[in-house]
């Protein structure tokens, strides 16, 4: 059952919460960044109802900026444009209750602590339900993990990824 305590676009209607990689994907130069836009466009439009919390897209920033070498101001830019949308697929968080459940799941499952803090939201919002491109998620019995882009494209993607990290 919801907590009513959170922003009231948290409803039953939540299918599912959208992990940070997906957004991060969606918003920089990459092979697969078509498909995550596509994936991404009918939850922004609430066509289909999966959740985004708030606080991917600090995520996806410190991510673009120090991980993948986007400048602030481009990874600033992009995310604020899908930030600024009006849709109730984003979800206003984090409660200090969740974030101690999240620690708690996280060192439970042995997990980051983003990955125990999706586990808390979602159950929190009523779902298990988690679309991410984290594969190690799968090992978690309390979600069902789903990604939202083909296997081999996100392997295109991998091996991009590492081929640009080591340069």
């Amino acid at each position: 059952m919801p907590d009513k305590n959170l922003d009231s676009n948290i409803s039953n209607s939540i299918d599912g919460i959208i992990d940070v990689g997906c957004i991060v994907i969606a918003h920089f130069d990459n092979p697969i960044q078509t498909e995550m836009v596509e994936f991404l466009e009918p939850v922004l439009q609430w066509k289909q109802h999966l959740g985004i919390p708030n606080s991917t897209f600090l995520g996806a920033f410190h991510i673009l900026t120090s991980y993948l070498r986007v400048s602030p101001i481009d990874a600033k830019s992009s995310l604020l444009d899908t930030f600024r949308l009006v849709s109730p697929c984003f979800i206003a968080d984090i409660r200090k209750e969740v974030v101690i459940e999240a620690l708690e799941l996280a060192t439970c499952y042995k997990v980051e602590s983003w990955d125990g803090y999706l586990i808390s939201l979602a159950k929190i919002i009523g779902t298990n339900v988690v679309y991410t491109i984290d594969k190690k998620m799968d090992k978690i019995s309390e979600i069902i993990v789903k990604f939202p882009v083909e296997k081999e494209k996100m392997d295109v993607y991998h091996q991009w990824l590492s081929s640009k990290l080591i340069e």
